[in-house]
């Protein structure tokens, strides 16, 4: 699993404001994206490397699936 998607990924949700988080799991859902990116942060929380596992967490926070 590249730490370089993980990051890109977990950066993008961390950047999002509070309005912006539930049109991002609205869009994610409707194009069929949500269920891949958190595969793959889940993933990283197990597998990354200690950055990647922290923003990782972070992020599945973020979305308030945790």
């Amino acid at each position: 699993m590249p730490d370089q998607t993980v990051r890109a990924v977990a950066t993008h949700i961390l950047s999002l404001g509070d309005v912006e988080v539930a049109e991002f799991i609205r869009s994610e859902v409707s194009h069929k994206r949500l269920s891949f990116k958190l595969h793959l942060l889940n993933d990283a929380t197990a597998q990354g490397s200690a950055e990647s596992r922290k923003l990782a967490r972070q992020a599945i926070e973020r979305l308030g699936f945790v």
